[in-house]
């Protein structure tokens, strides 16, 4: 597999993203019963990201401008969710576009 098929699949938006949600999460952050964010927590989650979200949340996951970067943060294994809560777990030392392609199908399925 070639170097520049690597660079463009660490380089997406979808799996930078998903990095920089889980870098927040971080030693943890509660999660609903659905293991989604709280909505309360969903404003700061987009000012992590960089990206605007709406003042009054229902759900994270109506949010997808932070729901797929979660879903697809579980799906590479960069996110364990428990029954409440959410942490970070980086460790994986997966390849870059299995890590893409696992990131693409899981938002497929959201």
């Amino acid at each position: 597999m070639s170097s520049e098929l690597r660079r463009l699949a660490d380089g997406c938006l979808l799996v930078t993203r998903a990095r920089q949600l889980v870098d927040w999460v971080g030693v943890g952050k509660p999660v609903t019963p659905k293991g989604v964010l709280r909505p309360v927590d969903v404003a700061v989650a987009g000012a992590a990201l960089g990206v605007t979200v709406p003042a009054r949340v229902r759900t994270a996951a109506d949010v997808e401008v932070v729901h797929w970067p979660w879903v697809a943060a579980e799906a590479i294994g960069w996110l364990r969710v428990s029954a409440n809560r959410a942490v970070a777990d980086i460790a994986t030392q997966d390849d870059p576009v299995q890590r893409w392609w696992a990131a693409v199908r899981a938002v497929l399925r959201a």
